[in-house]
Protein backbone atom coordinates (compact mmCIF):
# COMPACT_ATOMS: atom_id res chain seq x y z
CA UNK A 1 0.00 0.00 0.00
CA UNK A 2 1.04 3.59 -0.61
CA UNK A 3 3.08 4.09 2.59
CA UNK A 4 2.16 7.73 3.18
CA UNK A 5 -1.55 7.01 2.90
CA UNK A 6 -1.27 3.76 4.88
CA UNK A 7 0.26 5.74 7.70
CA UNK A 8 -2.70 8.09 7.55
CA UNK A 9 -5.08 5.12 7.63
CA UNK A 10 -3.32 3.58 10.61
CA UNK A 11 -2.92 6.81 12.56
CA UNK A 12 -6.20 8.55 11.80
CA UNK A 13 -8.64 8.40 14.71
CA UNK A 14 -11.97 10.07 15.34
CA UNK A 15 -10.90 13.23 17.08
CA UNK A 16 -12.16 16.79 17.22
CA UNK A 17 -8.57 18.00 16.96
CA UNK A 18 -7.79 16.53 13.53
CA UNK A 19 -9.20 17.32 10.13
CA UNK A 20 -10.07 14.34 7.90
CA UNK A 21 -7.78 13.67 4.95
CA UNK A 22 -8.98 15.47 1.84
CA UNK A 23 -8.60 14.24 -1.74
CA UNK A 24 -9.05 16.64 -4.64
CA UNK A 25 -10.39 15.14 -7.87
CA UNK A 26 -8.89 16.66 -11.02
CA UNK A 27 -10.53 16.14 -14.39
CA UNK A 28 -8.87 18.29 -17.06
CA UNK A 29 -8.52 17.94 -20.81
CA UNK A 30 -5.39 20.06 -20.76
CA UNK A 31 -1.74 19.16 -21.12
CA UNK A 32 0.32 17.26 -18.54
CA UNK A 33 2.09 20.46 -17.40
CA UNK A 34 -1.34 21.97 -16.68
CA UNK A 35 -2.42 18.88 -14.73
CA UNK A 36 0.82 18.93 -12.75
CA UNK A 37 0.32 22.60 -11.86
CA UNK A 38 -3.27 21.87 -10.81
CA UNK A 39 -2.12 18.98 -8.58
CA UNK A 40 0.61 21.10 -7.00
CA UNK A 41 -1.83 23.96 -6.41
CA UNK A 42 -4.37 21.61 -4.79
CA UNK A 43 -1.72 20.28 -2.41
CA UNK A 44 -0.53 23.82 -1.69
CA UNK A 45 -4.06 24.83 -0.69
CA UNK A 46 -4.58 21.90 1.64
CA UNK A 47 -5.27 18.70 -0.27
CA UNK A 48 -3.67 15.59 1.22
CA UNK A 49 -4.18 13.49 -1.92
CA UNK A 50 -4.97 14.26 -5.55
CA UNK A 51 -7.05 11.98 -7.78
CA UNK A 52 -6.20 12.46 -11.44
CA UNK A 53 -8.86 11.33 -13.90
CA UNK A 54 -6.81 10.11 -16.84
CA UNK A 55 -9.96 9.44 -18.87
CA UNK A 56 -10.26 13.21 -19.40
CA UNK A 57 -7.05 13.22 -21.45
CA UNK A 58 -7.09 12.75 -25.22
CA UNK A 59 -4.15 10.38 -24.94
CA UNK A 60 -2.47 8.67 -21.99
CA UNK A 61 1.25 7.95 -22.18
CA UNK A 62 2.18 6.39 -18.85
CA UNK A 63 6.00 6.80 -19.13
CA UNK A 64 5.51 10.50 -19.94
CA UNK A 65 3.00 10.78 -17.10
CA UNK A 66 5.57 9.34 -14.70
CA UNK A 67 8.18 11.89 -15.76
CA UNK A 68 5.84 14.85 -15.32
CA UNK A 69 4.46 13.73 -11.97
CA UNK A 70 7.78 12.66 -10.45
CA UNK A 71 7.94 13.77 -6.83
CA UNK A 72 4.16 13.69 -6.35
CA UNK A 73 3.76 9.91 -6.48
CA UNK A 74 2.81 9.35 -2.84
CA UNK A 75 0.08 11.97 -3.05
CA UNK A 76 -1.62 10.56 -6.16
CA UNK A 77 -4.64 8.41 -6.93
CA UNK A 78 -4.83 7.55 -10.64
CA UNK A 79 -7.87 6.23 -12.46
CA UNK A 80 -9.10 5.90 -16.03
CA UNK A 81 -12.88 5.48 -16.15
CA UNK A 82 -14.77 4.03 -19.08
CA UNK A 83 -18.06 5.67 -20.07
CA UNK A 84 -20.24 2.90 -18.64
CA UNK A 85 -18.62 3.63 -15.25
CA UNK A 86 -19.20 7.38 -15.46
CA UNK A 87 -15.94 8.17 -17.23
CA UNK A 88 -14.88 9.74 -20.52
CA UNK A 89 -12.40 7.25 -21.97
CA UNK A 90 -13.12 6.78 -25.67
CA UNK A 91 -10.55 4.13 -26.56
CA UNK A 92 -11.03 0.38 -26.53
CA UNK A 93 -11.33 -1.58 -23.31
CA UNK A 94 -8.04 -3.31 -24.15
CA UNK A 95 -6.31 0.07 -24.39
CA UNK A 96 -7.78 1.19 -21.08
CA UNK A 97 -6.79 -2.00 -19.26
CA UNK A 98 -3.26 -1.69 -20.68
CA UNK A 99 -3.05 1.84 -19.21
CA UNK A 100 -4.22 0.59 -15.81
CA UNK A 101 -1.76 -2.31 -15.94
CA UNK A 102 1.15 0.06 -16.66
CA UNK A 103 0.12 2.23 -13.72
CA UNK A 104 -0.04 -0.87 -11.51
CA UNK A 105 3.69 -1.32 -12.11
CA UNK A 106 4.43 2.24 -10.91
CA UNK A 107 5.47 2.41 -7.26
CA UNK A 108 3.84 5.19 -5.28
CA UNK A 109 0.43 6.17 -6.63
CA UNK A 110 -2.74 4.42 -5.56
CA UNK A 111 -4.63 2.92 -8.48
CA UNK A 112 -8.43 3.14 -8.58
CA UNK A 113 -9.84 0.18 -10.52
CA UNK A 114 -13.52 -0.59 -10.98
CA UNK A 115 -14.80 -3.79 -9.39
CA UNK A 116 -16.16 -4.87 -12.77
CA UNK A 117 -12.70 -4.41 -14.32
CA UNK A 118 -10.76 -6.32 -11.71
CA UNK A 119 -13.24 -9.20 -11.84
CA UNK A 120 -12.19 -9.81 -15.45
CA UNK A 121 -8.51 -8.90 -15.11
CA UNK A 122 -7.45 -9.74 -11.55
CA UNK A 123 -4.20 -11.42 -12.60
CA UNK A 124 -3.04 -8.22 -14.34
CA UNK A 125 -2.93 -6.29 -11.07
CA UNK A 126 -1.03 -8.72 -8.86
CA UNK A 127 1.95 -6.34 -8.82
CA UNK A 128 -0.16 -3.78 -6.93
CA UNK A 129 -1.42 -5.73 -3.89
CA UNK A 130 -2.86 -3.46 -1.23
CA UNK A 131 -2.19 -0.34 -3.31
CA UNK A 132 -5.54 -0.18 -5.03
CA UNK A 133 -8.92 1.33 -4.49
CA UNK A 134 -11.57 -1.08 -5.80
CA UNK A 135 -14.54 1.08 -6.75
CA UNK A 136 -18.18 0.43 -7.51
CA UNK A 137 -20.70 3.10 -8.53
CA UNK A 138 -24.45 3.25 -8.99
CA UNK A 139 -25.38 6.41 -10.88
CA UNK A 140 -29.14 5.86 -10.59
CA UNK A 141 -29.96 4.94 -7.00
CA UNK A 142 -28.81 3.54 -3.65
CA UNK A 143 -29.47 -0.22 -3.51
CA UNK A 144 -30.52 -1.93 -0.29
CA UNK A 145 -27.85 -2.50 2.36
CA UNK A 146 -27.62 -6.25 1.70
CA UNK A 147 -26.57 -5.67 -1.91
CA UNK A 148 -24.08 -2.97 -0.94
CA UNK A 149 -22.50 -5.17 1.73
CA UNK A 150 -21.93 -7.81 -0.95
CA UNK A 151 -20.07 -5.23 -3.06
CA UNK A 152 -17.95 -4.18 -0.07
CA UNK A 153 -16.99 -7.77 0.76
CA UNK A 154 -16.15 -8.60 -2.86
CA UNK A 155 -14.03 -5.48 -3.32
CA UNK A 156 -12.09 -6.03 -0.11
CA UNK A 157 -11.29 -9.60 -1.16
CA UNK A 158 -9.26 -8.19 -4.05
CA UNK A 159 -7.13 -6.24 -1.58
CA UNK A 160 -6.73 -2.57 -0.87
CA UNK A 161 -9.61 -0.23 -0.11
CA UNK A 162 -13.24 -0.65 -1.16
CA UNK A 163 -14.97 2.42 -2.57
CA UNK A 164 -18.78 2.26 -2.81
CA UNK A 165 -20.52 5.29 -4.30
CA UNK A 166 -24.25 5.48 -4.98
CA UNK A 167 -26.78 8.15 -5.91
CA UNK A 168 -29.05 9.54 -3.21
CA UNK A 169 -32.72 9.81 -4.18
CA UNK A 170 -33.76 10.57 -0.61
CA UNK A 171 -32.11 11.69 2.60
CA UNK A 172 -32.59 8.14 3.93
CA UNK A 173 -30.10 6.85 1.33
CA UNK A 174 -27.38 8.59 3.34
CA UNK A 175 -28.23 6.40 6.33
CA UNK A 176 -28.00 3.29 4.16
CA UNK A 177 -24.56 4.17 2.77
CA UNK A 178 -23.12 5.30 6.10
CA UNK A 179 -24.31 2.11 7.81
CA UNK A 180 -21.77 0.16 5.70
CA UNK A 181 -18.93 1.45 7.88
CA UNK A 182 -20.15 -0.75 10.75
CA UNK A 183 -19.25 -3.83 8.69
CA UNK A 184 -15.73 -2.77 7.61
CA UNK A 185 -12.42 -2.21 9.36
CA UNK A 186 -11.64 1.46 9.82
CA UNK A 187 -9.74 2.79 6.82
CA UNK A 188 -10.74 -0.09 4.52
CA UNK A 189 -13.87 1.56 3.10
CA UNK A 190 -14.76 4.78 1.32
CA UNK A 191 -18.55 5.07 0.95
CA UNK A 192 -20.81 8.04 0.24
CA UNK A 193 -23.70 9.18 -1.95
CA UNK A 194 -23.54 11.41 -5.00
CA UNK A 195 -26.05 14.13 -5.78
CA UNK A 196 -27.47 17.06 -3.88
CA UNK A 197 -29.36 14.80 -1.47
CA UNK A 198 -26.17 12.86 -0.76
CA UNK A 199 -23.98 15.78 0.23
CA UNK A 200 -24.45 15.08 3.94
CA UNK A 201 -22.83 11.66 3.48
CA UNK A 202 -19.74 13.34 2.03
CA UNK A 203 -19.43 15.39 5.22
CA UNK A 204 -20.14 12.54 7.64
CA UNK A 205 -18.27 9.65 6.00
CA UNK A 206 -14.81 10.66 7.34
CA UNK A 207 -16.30 10.82 10.84
CA UNK A 208 -17.45 7.20 10.71
CA UNK A 209 -14.39 5.63 9.10
CA UNK A 210 -13.62 6.83 5.59
CA UNK A 211 -9.90 7.56 5.13
CA UNK A 212 -10.65 10.22 2.52
CA UNK A 213 -13.17 12.91 1.63
CA UNK A 214 -13.37 13.73 -2.08
CA UNK A 215 -13.55 17.37 -3.17
CA UNK A 216 -12.85 19.42 -6.29
CA UNK A 217 -10.45 22.28 -6.95
CA UNK A 218 -11.24 24.57 -9.83
CA UNK A 219 -14.26 25.91 -11.67
CA UNK A 220 -16.57 22.89 -11.45
CA UNK A 221 -17.02 19.56 -9.64
CA UNK A 222 -15.93 16.27 -11.19
CA UNK A 223 -18.89 14.40 -9.67
CA UNK A 224 -22.41 15.55 -8.66
CA UNK A 225 -22.64 16.83 -5.11
CA UNK A 226 -18.92 17.40 -4.56
CA UNK A 227 -17.83 20.19 -2.27
CA UNK A 228 -14.92 22.37 -3.30
CA UNK A 229 -11.70 22.04 -1.32
CA UNK A 230 -12.32 25.51 0.14
CA UNK A 231 -15.90 24.65 1.14
CA UNK A 232 -14.92 21.39 2.78
CA UNK A 233 -12.08 22.91 4.74
CA UNK A 234 -14.39 25.71 5.82
CA UNK A 235 -17.08 23.28 6.99
CA UNK A 236 -14.64 21.28 9.06
CA UNK A 237 -13.10 24.42 10.48
CA UNK A 238 -16.52 25.55 11.71
CA UNK A 239 -17.10 22.08 13.19
CA UNK A 240 -13.91 22.33 15.22
CA UNK A 241 -11.52 20.11 13.30
CA UNK A 242 -7.88 21.03 12.86
CA UNK A 243 -6.92 23.47 10.14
Amino acid sequence: MNLWLKSEFDDRVASSTRQPRICVSIGLKGSLPLIKRAAQAAIHYGADMVEIRLDYLDRVNVPRLRRYLAGLENRLILTCRKRSEGGRFDGSEKERVNILTEIAEWDGPLLDVELSTIRRNSTLFKSKPGSMIISWHDFNRTPVRRILLGKVEEAIRFGGIAKIVTTARSVKDNTTILSLYKAADRGSLIAFCMGEKGMISRILSPMVGSPLAYTFFGPRPVAPGQFSLEEFRGLYGIMGFGT
